[in-house]
């Protein structure tokens, strides 16, 4: 579903409030990294048993400095986004 520009603007205003550190740690770190770190353990989990601690916690951490990446990447295209709103149509 696609959504207004009203609805994509307000959202990219939305993103750009939050904050650059706050949205990489909520949408990149825990959003993306910490979800797919317990996804990629669990599928390890039943795949490969027995569970190993350290396996998990080298996952956590190699999915988090990963989600650090992800967030600042999904950051930097929204704030272009924002810059350009900002300007106004261009004649």
């Amino acid at each position: 579903m696609a959504l207004s520009a009203e609805k994509l603007k307000q959202r990219i205003e939305g993103i750009h409030r939050m904050g650059r550190f706050r949205f990489i740690f909520l949408v990149g770190v825990l959003g993306w990294g910490l979800s797919t770190a317990l996804v990629f353990t669990l599928i390890r989990y039943f795949l490969a048993p027995p569970f190993q601690v350290r396996a998990g916690a080298i996952a956590v951490l190699t999915f988090s400095l990963a989600g650090i990446r992800f967030g600042w990447l999904i950051w930097q295209a929204n704030e272009r986004r924002y810059q350009t709103n900002q300007q106004g149509p261009r004649s």
